[in-house]
């Protein structure tokens, strides 16, 4: 009779055992925790897993618990989908689980309102997040990496850090909400299953290779909101691909001339209503003799005319306020240029190497002259502008240029 006892209650043992296990990977809010020591307890126990059956566990954490739930994670070698909603959190510290290759998802309690930079870069099989409307920043790098295949961002963000999803691979979608202005520097880069975007009016500014490198991205919707285009930001997409060769526009900036330009091109057919010269337009484009923006222009990119070397004269209308930061740089055969009273800012090394360029009025209304702005303008003897400008250090470096204020 023990012998029957015994051999009954280890069957009934192993039954609930095994009941107690399968309840915890799949349906339910799984286990519920309250330290890294007894999540470590608790994963030890359960049996190797993979990604398409994770444990869940439920944590009550503060700010000081997560690195150590994140190391627990990743040490057990197990596959968990966390769920740390009513936790007393404020943030999810930077770095917090950073490479945790084991985490699958997380739900983010509504106290959160920051997410650190690179706090998800690497979590490889993490594939399902949930941000709540609390949530006002979004770190540089903070899922970069992932398995996300879509994103919601709340309409409490109003910027997209740098680097905040790039090379998230099977990303398919995005929705990004109407307070968002600014798409940050390599954002979305390399999300390679992303098809299409549509950007709200809200947004201003697309970064530096935003979203290069996806290449299934057929679709993009950018609003007449947007004036500035940074370098590169849908090079390596089917989007650019399928454009025509020539002029390339995005909204109403010209983004880029495509294909080959043949010798001694001169243009002057810049859509009218275009607002901006995206960085790089025209970068290396050595056989560009001349150029006419139109008088709807506002901004001139970063690098946008970077090496023009046979570009001998440029006009720019009285609508310019910003001249980014190589915008002419190594232009070596523009002589002249004519800087009208709208600009207000001359970027770093803007016009740095213009080396046939012998002399340059600067409006009164240019507050700032960047960094190295003409420097290395060898044949520059004379330049005219207010006293009321700041220069940047070396902004006339290596020239021969004689000041005189025009007030």
């Amino acid at each position: 009779m023990t012998t029957s006892k015994t051999i009954m209650y280890g069957i009934i043992a192993v039954i609930l055992t095994l009941a107690f296990t399968a309840c915890s990977g799949s349906g339910g809010g799984g286990k519920s925790l309250n330290s890294a020591a007894e999540l470590k307890e608790y994963l030890d126990k359960q049996p190797a897993n993979g990604p398409d059956k994770p444990i869940k566990v439920a944590m009550k954490a503060n700010e000081m618990m997560i690195k150590d739930i994140a190391k627990v994670i990743s040490e057990a070698g197990k596959y968990v989908r966390l769920d740390l909603s009513g936790s007393p959190l404020t943030e999810i510290p930077q770095e917090a689980f950073r490479d945790c290759k084991t985490l699958v998802g997380i739900i983010i309690p509504d106290s959160v309102t920051s997410i650190g930079w690179a706090a998800f870069a690497d979590c490889s099989s993490l594939d399902s997040v949930t941000i709540p409307s609390s949530v006002t920043s979004i770190g540089s790098g903070a899922f970069r990496g992932t398995s996300l295949a879509s994103v919601t961002i709340p309409n409490s963000v109003t910027s997209i850090a740098w680097f905040a999803f790039d090379n998230c691979t099977s990303l398919t979608s995005v929705t990004i909400p109407s307070s968002v202005t600014s798409i940050g520097e390599k954002a979305f880069n390399s999300c390679t299953s992303l098809t299409s975007i549509t950007l709200p009016s809200s947004v201003t500014s697309i970064g530096e290779r935003a979203f290069s490198g996806c290449t299934s991205l057929t679709e993009i919707n950018i609003p007449d909101s947007v004036t500035d285009i940074g370098e590169a930001a849908f090079d390596g997409t089917a989007w650019l691909a399928s454009q025509p060769d020539g002029l390339v526009y995005a909204g109403k900036v010209l983004y880029v001339y495509k294909g080959a330009m043949s010798t001694n091109t001169e243009i002057n057919n810049i859509r009218a209503d275009t607002i901006a010269i995206a960085g790089r337009a025209f970068y290396q484009r050595t056989s560009l003799t001349n150029i006419t923006i139109p008088s709807s222009v506002t901004l001139i990119g970063w690098d946008a005319f970077y090496e023009c070397t046979r570009l001998t004269s440029i006009t720019i209308r009285n609508s310019v306020s910003t001249i980014s930061g190589g915008a002419f740089m190594n232009c070596t055969s523009l002589t002249s240029i004519t800087i009208p009273s709208s600009v207000t800012s001359i970027g770093t090394s803007a016009f740095s190497g213009c080396t046939s360029l012998t002399s340059v009025t600067i409006p009164s209304s240019v507050t700032f002259i960047g960094e190295s702005a003409f420097q290395a303008c060898f044949s520059l003897t004379s330049v005219t502008m207010s006293r009321r400008t700041t220069i940047g250090e070396n902004a006339f470096l290596y020239t021969k240029a004689r000041i005189t204020y025009s007030d």
